[in-house]
């Protein structure tokens, strides 16, 4: 979570009616909870409220105010970061709905201590939402650390009683550990995206060779899996003529189900909800095509399929690890690596696999014999879900 940390103590350029409302925003809530930015030469302000719902739940509530020409704001919200709670996608796109709508109506009156007043004061006992009863019925996730403990103890008790696997139809190490099985390239590019990408020096400059994609990909610890070059001349052409001309490129990772891979090849990236593609993992930070400069996150939400993608820096909204680019054109697939990733980095909780919160319970009967071998099955099972 990207939480600013510096607070707003220097007002220059700032008007007064703002200056009056900042001021009074950071007398009324405590400063363990609320963090305030201002960048007096973009005329810029960032406010970070940590709202706390219940003993188990925590929302992030994020504004993005542009006072440069005109008194626009983003509002964003995310579930708090040690939340033994999730609260749902769309509760949380209902209170972003309801702040906008009040940051709106209230823009003549300190539209900003409104909103917070609202989250404050009002939320919980909205009829529109029903946070209060909704918050009563969702599951209390257990301490992690509490369910690695226990993984630990049994992996060890596993491992003692692991029979070395014998090889099969002769196969030997030599060709396990061959690269040549590990990687290879699908896909190549054609002489014409050549001859665009050579008329474009500040894109070609900016796109990786596969030999770099390659290695970043192998440094994350990513194994089983091939990897190509997609972007094909209408999706690079259909980038190029992007309404937004900026050359500051970054790469990031999107990662997607493999059933998609032909309509991203063919297609392009495309904003879920619009052009007949469904939403896949809500809109938490609004609209827009979501990926992740950390190939850790991304191959949370992958099933077969990472694409390697250039983006265009000034048209996406970062929150952390989370890029949301706003504009179907401001996003290029570029690389399609496929097959199954196990990586070697492991996420602070060591639960969530594809988003799924994966509980380890144990339920042994029988005799000694049959309980080994159901620990080692169980062991087995969690690893296999943990590594898809």
């Amino acid at each position: 979570l990207n939480i600013f940390s510096s607070n707003c103590q220097h007002f220059s350029n700032m008007n007064e009616e703002l200056k009056d409302e900042v001021e009074t925003i950071e007398s009324v809530y405590d400063d363990t909870e609320l963090s305030i930015n201002y960048q007096s030469d973009q005329k810029l302000l960032y406010i970070s409220y940590i709202l706390k719902l219940d003993e188990h739940a925590k929302m992030i509530i994020k504004f993005k105010c542009d006072y440069s020409s005109s008194n626009d704001c983003l509002i964003s919200i995310v579930n708090g970061e040690n939340n033994r709670k999730i609260i749902p996608s769309d509760i949380i796109q209902k209170i972003q709905n309801i702040l906008t709508q009040k940051y709106n109506e209230e823009k003549d009156s300190m539209p900003l201590f409104q909103c917070l007043s609202y989250c404050t004061d009002e939320l919980m006992d909205d009829e529109q939402i029903n946070l209060s009863a909704k918050l009563r019925n969702i599951r209390v996730i257990a301490d992690p650390n509490e369910y690695l403990k226990e993984m630990n103890k049994y992996r060890d008790k596993c491992q003692k009683n692991k029979k070395p696997r014998s090889k099969r139809n002769g196969e030997d190490d030599e060709k396990k550990n061959d690269k040549s099985v590990s990687f290879g390239d699908k896909y190549i590019m054609s002489l014409e995206v050549k001859s665009l990408l050579a008329s474009n020096s500040h894109l070609q400059q900016a796109i990786p060779s596969v030999d770099q994609v390659r290695s970043w990909l192998a440094t994350f610890g990513a194994k089983d899996f091939k990897i190509g070059f997609i972007a094909t001349t209408n999706i690079i052409q259909q980038f190029l003529n992007s309404n937004n001309k900026s050359n500051q490129f970054s790469v990031v990772y999107h990662g997607t189900s493999a059933i998609n891979d032909s309509n991203i090849i063919n297609k392009g990236l495309i904003t879920g909800g619009t052009k007949g593609v469904p939403i896949a993992t809500g809109r938490a930070h609004g609209k827009g095509i979501y990926c992740s400069p950390n190939i850790n996150v991304a191959n949370g939400y992958a099933n077969g399929s990472i694409f390697v993608c250039l983006i265009r820096d000034n048209g996406t909204y970062k929150s952390g690890d989370i890029y949301v680019v706003q504009s179907d054109d401001d996003i290029l697939p570029l690389y399609l690596a496929s097959g199954t990733f196990r990586f070697n980095g492991k996420s602070k909780s060591g639960f969530f696999v594809n988003n799924k919160i994966i509980k380890f319970e144990c339920n042994f009967y029988g005799n000694e014999r049959n309980k080994n071998r159901k620990v080692l099955r169980k062991w087995s099972a969690y690893h296999k879900l943990r590594d898809a």
